[in-house]
């Protein structure tokens, strides 16, 4: 492993609930560590750190990623159950209908499987990842003086025994509650997507990543980019998309800003991930 990921948040890379230190893999906090764990949103198991410090003495040669990134408070509210009941003449209203034929799903793809989706900037990337039966994250990073490309896929299937399609419809709910709130620095005007999956929204994201060998050397990469979401049946794919090109460090050499990702091509990037994991859905 040439790299750990760990995700700090000033509202506490969803984001999401955290990803808690012993679920990083290979990565352990040092005593006292360089912060303390925010406390996780209370429901949906998720991969993306909230505060997560790792110690060089305590991993030699690791290199250490401290990740900013909005970490998912929302609320657990469900959306509307779709759709009026239609008279003899009324066509059932789409949401109905997708209602109608939601479909559980058994298993996930193979993790970190997104094939050819996988965006050109995170090629050569190092993949990290995170997996037990019902649920997988993979995460591929790059942080240079020229660039930096970060990526987050996350794959949960739920098996909540209250009813696995209302569970992920109420993680899904909550992610996008979150996204659409306005004291949310990462995350912004979240918008309905059609013709994924059950449901689905995508949103602006921002992220400040602090890479280095050690504390003392590590440096923040500015970066931009989109966060696209979709509910399948009891399955929710999340996935945040990132980068910047840079002309240089800042003149007190440790913060790394220039020109983010658009967000255009992110958000049709992270879609084409989407769609894809949604697509090996069994």
């Amino acid at each position: 492993m040439t790299g750990v990921a760990a995700i700090t948040n000033n509202r506490s890379m969803s984001d999401y609930t955290g990803w808690r230190p012993d679920q990083n893999p290979g990565a352990t906090a040092p005593t006292g560590g360089w912060g303390s764990p925010t406390p996780p949103r209370p429901r949906r198991p998720a991969w993306f750190p909230a505060v997560l410090a790792v110690g060089a003495a305590a991993l030699v040669g690791i290199v250490v990623v401290s990740v900013v990134l909005a970490v998912g408070g929302g609320t657990s509210g469900q959306p509307g159950a779709g759709g009026r009941t239609p008279s003899r003449t009324a066509t059932p209203s789409a949401s109905a209908s997708a209602s109608a034929s939601a479909k559980t799903y058994s298993a996930l793809p193979k993790e970190c499987s997104i094939g050819s989706s996988k965006p050109k900037l995170v090629d050569g990337a190092k993949t990290d990842k995170t997996t037990d039966k019902d649920q997988w994250a993979c995460s591929w990073e790059i942080f240079r003086s020229d660039k930096c490309a970060y990526l987050q896929v996350q794959v949960t299937r739920s098996v909540s025994s209250r009813g696995p399609i209302e569970d992920a419809k109420s993680s899904f709910a909550d992610d996008k509650s979150y996204a659409g709130e306005a004291n949310n620095k990462y995350e912004k005007d979240p918008k309905d997507i059609s013709g994924l999956g059950d449901e689905a929204f995508t949103a602006k994201y921002t992220n400040v990543v602090v890479y280095g060998n050690t504390e003392a050397d590590a440096k923040s990469y500015h970066l931009g980019g989109a966060w696209v979401e979709a509910r399948a049946g009891n399955v929710v794919v999340s996935v945040k998309w990132g980068g910047a090109s840079y002309d240089g460090a800042s003149s007190d050499g440790k913060s790394y800003s220039g020109t983010n990702l658009g967000y255009s091509t992110a958000d049709k990037q992270a879609r084409a991930i989407v769609k894809y994991v949604l697509g090996r859905l069994s």
